[in-house]
């Protein structure tokens, strides 16, 4: 088997050497989770949703499917992924908020 080595095209190049220049260049994008106030409407909308009784509703769906797919083909896995998912779905906005927020200790 002839595997050929990994080379850089000149278009591969160009894209690397504008992200790195916008990095560089741009540096108040960086600053770009502090504010937007604009969409936190629908932020906390779509939290409400989720965590709220229609949440709860498709987790469920999702953990039945999950026991349902399961019981079918004799699989715990498609059980398991059922229940990933709905727990996933309920607790989403949770870790999306401890991903994007940075908090600063109280001294």
């Amino acid at each position: 088997m002839h595997t050929t080595p990994r080379t850089h095209t000149p278009s591969r190049m160009y894209c690397l050497t504008a992200l790195y220049l916008a990095g560089v260049l741009l540096p108040a994008v960086s600053f770009a989770g502090t504010g937007g106030q604009e969409l936190a409407p629908v932020w906390n909308w779509l939290v409400g949703i989720v965590q709220g009784y229609g949440g709860k509703i498709a987790a469920l769906v999702f953990i039945l499917a999950g026991l349902a797919g399961g019981a079918r083909y004799g699989s715990v896995m498609v059980f398991l992924a059922g229940l990933f998912i709905g727990i996933g779905l309920y607790l989403a906005p949770d870790i999306i908020n401890s991903m994007v927020t940075a908090t600063l200790a109280a001294h």
